[in-house]
């Protein structure tokens, strides 16, 4: 499946919630602590590059989802140099012989924006900025990689290494170290290998491969989002190598986060063995991970852990002022989701717009004879085929319901394609029907997709209605508190406000209200009557800062109110 493309950003117009929240997201990341005068010396934590890169990345992934340039991007560009040291990075030189792991961390998000901003843009003088980052910064520390301690023992005799340090960046975040940070760097130089192929840069790469692999990340309290950002890094290294053994590894180390750290809405343990608070970082990287795993496995497993994600975990650490934030760890101890950091302005409100720009990229793939639709949003693209062009408009309820219909406004595209359109184990599945022009069409299914063949001629309309109903769902990773469960309204995970834990049992009924949202009707000693489900996928307030919501449920009442 690795010859499947994303749709072109330049010819795909987003709408609806997709396009609310990018439109959020951007508005936010224009504010105060996002501009030329303030992301240069906002950081006092030691973090060189990585306020000003996630920045970047931000402002040039949300400017192509929008099609409106940024308002304070180009400002940013023009004071870059005043802030760089001579050999061309942020903060003071390096030491000879030792590696920084906070400073190769926040580069990797500053070569990052580079990139995608060099990519979109065609700017040289933004090239030159990346050559002199990746020559003058990353390839002096390659042997360091292979000398990173990667257990406990090993860090306390570590001389090679200035390893994250001890640090709060709020009162609500107790005293941390951001263990393994260093492998974040993986996402950044494999990007910058994609553009040059440089031989130097290559065994570099590998070299952290090989060392990341040995990490004891349980015993060693890895860090959640420098494993998924290292994860996003190998399978980026997989596409442009074609190393199937890189894929297994990136398989194995998602398949490890999903059953030793994910919270029972999908979002994550900030470190392994240690669920404090989730991060919104780590959670962008699991939506992304989970849809290229797909893409290149074909497992719609994959594919449904990504919608999972995106709904329950991401929407919910999306704010109201269109900021991100993190929230308890649900599920380890807890029955509620409650707000810890209404905002993490310093990181993850900036990894927002990676996550609203890839999921606009993930809306098609396709490529000579296939369009495939892994996820239903409102939107009109073109799609460039073998044979010609082909413009289409898409209208869903999804998730609320599991309408999708899709009209061809214009084609060049003489030839027969297959169309696949994602029917996760919570729809319909192999049942539904698809209309094209008003009539039953037959669909095959497979590994979670039906699919037709049709020539999309002007005018052509198709339909579907994916049937979404209500489900259960006990614990998601083994190391949550056993004896709970969830409801569900196809993707979307639903909570209740109540001022004490309740007890709903996995098997009664519940009357459906609309939009996702249920009823509870009065059964003695078991329920309380009248109380409302609904999705915590909030499109219509998003997340407050006083958000207090039960979400899992018990049959008897339990000790742990959360």
């Amino acid at each position: 499946m690795s010859d499947l493309k994303n749709v072109d950003l330049k010819d795909l117009e987003i709408r609806g919630q997709l396009a609310y929240r990018a439109g959020l997201s951007y508005t936010r990341l224009e504010g105060e602590w996002y501009r030329a005068h303030e992301i240069f010396t906002a950081d006092k934590k030691g973090w060189p590059g990585d306020w000003e890169g996630r920045t970047i990345l931000a402002l040039t992934l949300l400017a192509q989802v929008t099609h409106r340039p940024p308002a304070y991007l180009e400002k940013i560009f023009d004071r870059i140099p005043e802030y760089l040291n001579k050999k061309g990075y942020f903060g003071p030189i390096s030491e000879a012989g030792i590696a920084g792991e906070q400073r190769l961390s926040g580069h990797s998000w500053y070569l990052r924006g580079l990139i995608e901003n060099y990519k979109w843009t065609g700017d040289t003088r933004v090239l030159k900025l990346l050559n002199n980052c990746v020559e003058n910064l990353y390839l002096p520390v390659t042997g360091h990689y292979a000398k990173y301690p990667v257990n406990v023992a090993q860090a306390a005799k570590n001389k090679v290494w200035l390893l994250s340090h001890l640090q709060s960046k709020l009162r609500t975040h107790a005293l941390t170290i951001d263990t393994g940070c260093a492998f974040i760097a993986l996402d950044g130089v494999t990007q910058a290998y994609q553009l040059n192929k440089e031989p130097s840069l290559r065994k570099m790469i590998l070299q952290m491969i090989e060392r990341y692999q040995q990490l004891d990340f349980l015993g060693y309290n890895v860090q959640t989002h420098a494993t998924l950002s290292a994860v996003r890094g190998i399978i980026r290294f997989y596409e442009t190598e074609g190393n199937k053994e890189h894929l297994a590894l990136a398989e194995k180390m998602f398949n490890m986060y999903k059953e030793e750290a994910w919270t029972e809405n999908y979002a994550n343990y900030n470190w392994f063995g240690r669920p404090r608070w989730t991060e919104a970082c780590a959670v962008v990287d699991s939506f992304i991970v989970a849809t290229w795993l797909w893409k290149h496995t074909g497992n719609a497993t994959y594919l449904e852990d990504a919608h999972h994600i995106y709904y329950n975990a991401l929407a919910h650490a999306h704010r109201a002022s269109g900021a991100m934030g993190s929230e308890r760890c649900l599920g380890s101890e807890y029955v509620y989701l409650r707000v810890t950091t209404y905002e993490v302005h310093w990181c993850c409100t900036m990894r927002g717009g990676e996550a609203w720009h890839k999921a606009a990229e993930f809306t098609m793939f396709h490529n000579d004879n296939q369009l495939i639709f892994p996820f239903y949003h409102d939107l009109t693209g073109t799609i460039h085929f073998a044979d010609g062009d082909v413009t289409l408009k898409e209208t869903t309820g999804y998730p609320f319901d599991g309408s999708a219909k899709f009209e061809v406004l214009a084609s060049s595209a003489p030839g027969t394609k297959t169309l696949k359109f994602f029917a996760p184990s919570w729809t319909s599945g192999s049942k539904t029907k698809v209309l094209v022009n008003g009539k039953a069409c037959e669909a095959k299914f497979s590994k979670g997709f039906l699919s037709i063949e049709l020539v999309l001629k002007r005018g052509t309309r198709i339909e579907l209605d994916l049937k979404i109903g209500l489900h259960t769902q006990g614990r998601v990773c083994k190391n949550n508190t056993p004896g709970y469960h969830t409801y569900r309204h196809g993707p979307m995970i639903l909570w209740c406000d109540n001022p004490e834990v309740i007890r709903i049992p996995r098997d009664l009924e519940l009357a459906h209200e609309g939009m996702g949202t249920y009823k509870t009707t009065y059964t003695p000693g078991v329920a309380n009557p009248g109380v409302v489900l609904s999705p915590i996928n909030d499109p219509f307030t998003l997340t407050q800062p006083d958000s207090v919501k039960q979400v899992l449920f018990a049959p008897n009442r339990t000790k742990s109110h959360g």
